[in-house]
């Protein structure tokens, strides 16, 4: 089967917080982030559809950064849940696009994916 993804993922451990239905899910584990969507590890899954704030702390500066996102549940895995990115302030859209360019082998390959999103 063809990989359909049109975003390069990079494997990303930190903390997220899900803010669905006034409820608010603290998970230890993101999977992977990309321009358009990340991967939350948690036993507890909003349901699919359901539109989210995501909060996604970066630690590795002083003060720590939280990207911050809005987006809809749109699959459930085995060990978690996909986000789709439907929003975003610039200045974590900025932090993103810095953090998948450090983690990817090929850093113009976000460029390429970054003029594909614009469109």
């Amino acid at each position: 089967m063809k990989d359909r993804r049109r975003f390069s993922r990079v494997p990303f451990k930190t903390e997220v917080e899900v803010l669905f239905e006034r409820r608010r899910l603290a998970a230890k584990n993101l999977k992977d982030i990309s321009l358009k969507g990340l991967y939350v590890v948690a036993p507890e899954r909003p349901p699919v559809g359901e539109i989210c704030q995501v909060k996604v702390k970066l630690t590795g500066a002083e003060p720590p950064v939280e990207l911050i996102f809005t987006g809809e549940v749109v699959r459930h895995g085995p060990d978690g849940f996909a986000i789709v990115v439907t929003e975003t302030d610039l200045e974590s859209f900025a932090h993103l696009r810095k953090l998948l360019s450090y983690n990817l082998a090929d850093p113009e390959k976000i460029e390429a994916e970054l003029g594909r999103l614009i469109r």
